[in-house]
């Protein structure tokens, strides 16, 4: 059976889309359409413009304008953010670089089931905090082999202290029989 991934914000740099050159079939979440564009288009891999939270609906996303960043820091095309959380956004890179547009917002549990899936052997989620957000929310009907998640950006949050989300995501993980380790600002999970 074919391998497959799912990527939630991809922007268009350091992509699982050497997975799809390889074989596997995917699913690419990226709510920056001019980011999403950009990625090279492969048959077996679905490209979702939208944004994944803990609800389905329409939300504000405030990001870095691919088009207006200076090569220096090119590393800010993949900033950006539908809850508000402001870490990047400094005064010294809001003049003209920053933007907000209104997106489609879907739960994962939404995204696996519009798009018929019913196996992940790999998943990442990079979207600047938010991840724990998605994790806490998340069925777990479908247990993905291995998880990548980016956890640099976990900030306390109103209910929770930064330690108590990094306790709750483990705890929601080895309770799915996941193995839970850290690299630098990455969280693995493996089943």
């Amino acid at each position: 059976m074919n391998k497959f991934f799912i990527e939630i914000g991809s922007s268009d740099f350091d992509t699982l889309l050497p997975l799809a050159e390889n074989g596997w079939s995917g699913v690419i979440v990226e709510p920056v359409k001019e980011l999403l564009d950009n990625l090279d288009v492969h048959d077996n891999v679905i490209y979702e413009s939208c944004a994944i939270s803990d609800v389905d609906g329409i939300s504000t996303i405030k990001f870095c304008d691919p088009l207006r960043i200076p090569d220096t820091q090119s590393w800010m095309r993949g900033l950006g953010n539908i809850t508000g959380w402001n870490h990047f956004w400094k005064d010294s890179w809001a003049s003209g670089i920053m933007m907000e547009r209104d997106v489609t917002v879907m739960r994962l549990d939404t995204l696996i089931t519009k798009h018929n899936i019913s196996k992940i052997d790999y998943m990442k989620i990079d979207i600047e905090g938010s991840e724990w957000i998605i994790l806490k929310d998340y069925s777990w009907s479908i247990k993905p082999t291995m998880l990548k998640v980016e956890t640099e950006h976990w900030k306390p949050q109103e209910e929770l202290a930064k330690e108590e989300i990094f306790s709750v995501i483990e705890r929601i993980l080895t309770y799915n029989d996941y193995i839970v380790y850290y690299e630098k600002s990455d969280l693995y999970a493996i089943r």
